[in-house]
C-alpha cells in the first residue's frame, strides 16, 4: 500500500482497501527474525524525521510498518518486480535507500554495479547492513537446516567490509561501519523463536552507512 501510494495510485481506494486487509498482516511480534534486524533502521530512520526510503530487496515491505510517518517505496522483485540493479526511478528521488541482509546474495562480480545502482537514486545516504565473517560451518548449517538465510549466501561470496570501504573510497563517499548484531542472536532467532533475549557471539553483521 505504501508503495503503491509513493508510485501515485488513488488515496481513497487505498485506504478503503487498507482497512479490509489490516487484520490480515502479521504481527509485529511474530515477523522473522531478519525482519528484526530492521528496527535499528527503523530508529535511525525516525529520528531524522520525514525522511523518504526506498527498501531495495524488503520481502513484503515490513520495514515500513516500523516507519508509518516515512515517505516508502519498497523495491522486490518477487513481490512488485523492481530489481535493485534496475531501479525505474528519477537519481536522487529519495533521502535514504535502505538495503538490508541483500548484499550477500549479489555475486561479487556484481556488487559494484549494485552499489552504484542503490547510491544514485539516495540523496543523502545508502544504508545497507549485510552478514560479515560468518564460517562457511555456520552458514552450511542453516542451509541443511532449511532455513532460507543460509542458501543464499552459500552461493555467493560473503561480502567483506574491506571491499565496501574500498568501493567507498573509489567513489570519495564517507562511510560509517557499525556492528549491530551477531550471528548467535540469529540463531536464537531462527530456532528458538527469541525475541527478547540476545546471546553474545564473536560474529558480527556489520551496517555500513554511505554519504
Amino acid at each position: 500500500m505504501r508503495t503503491a501510494s509513493f508510485l501515485g495510485a488513488d488515496g481513497d481506494k487505498l485506504q478503503n482497501l487498507a482497512k479490509k486487509i489490516e487484520h490480515s498482516l502479521t504481527p509485529l511480534e511474530e515477523i522473522e527474525h531478519n525482519q528484526y534486524y530492521r528496527l535499528q533502521l527503523a530508529n535511525a530512520i525516525s529520528e531524522q524525521g520525514g525522511l523518504s526510503v526506498l527498501d531495495v530487496g524488503g520481502g513484503s515491505g515490513h520495514l515500513s510498518r516500523f516507519i508509518p510517518n516515512n515517505p516508502y517505496c519498497l523495491a522486490e522483485p518477487e513481490v512488485n518486480g523492481i530489481s535493485g540493479e534496475h531501479l525505474p526511478f528519477e537519481d536522487r528521488s529519495f533521502d535514504l535507500v535502505v538495503s538490508c541482509h541483500v548484499l550477500e546474495h549479489i555475486p561479487a562480480a556484481g556488487r559494484d554495479a549494485f552499489l552504484y545502482s542503490l547510491m544514485s537514486k539516495a540523496k543523502k545516504a545508502l544504508i545497507n547492513p549485510f552478514h560479515s565473517k560468518e564460517s562457511s560451518e555456520r552458514l552450511r548449517l542453516l542451509s541443511k537446516s532449511g532455513k532460507r538465510m543460509g542458501t543464499g549466501t552459500l552461493e555467493c561470496e560473503m561480502p567483506r567490509t574491506e571491499d565496501v570501504l574500498d568501493y567507498a573510497k573509489r567513489r570519495g563517499l564517507s562511510c560509517k561501519m557499525t556492528p549491530n548484531a551477531n550471528i548467535s542472536t540469529t540463531f536464537a532467532f531462527i530456532w528458538g523463536g527469541v525475541r527478547k533475549s540476545l546471546i553474545n557471539g564473536i560474529d558480527s553483521i556489520d551496517s555500513s552507512i554511505l554519504k
